[in-house]
């Protein structure tokens, strides 16, 4: 488990982190609740998780009989997802 600090430093060195399902599906709930609210807040989402594309990739994740403390996911750090 890392601390939001140790993983910012990963940033620069473009590391891969794993992530369980758990996390994974936590985290198409979270940005599908940054996508409504942006209506209301003026929130720019990033343009890899504004669309339906993402949205069908989480419906998947959410459907999926998968064992929730299973390491499924590699993410690259980087703190400009919001670069096009």
């Amino acid at each position: 488990e890392l601390s939001l600090s140790e993983v910012a430093l990963l940033a620069d060195a473009r590391v891969h982190y794993y992530t369980t399902m758990e996390w994974h599906i936590v985290h198409c709930v979270y940005y599908w609740k940054k996508l409504h609210r942006s209506r209301w807040t003026g929130v720019l989402i990033e343009p890899r998780y504004d669309s339906e594309k993402h949205i069908d990739h989480c419906m998947k994740m959410f459907l999926t009989t998968m064992e929730r403390d299973r390491i499924i996911t590699s993410q690259i750090v980087t703190l400009h997802s919001a670069v096009l």
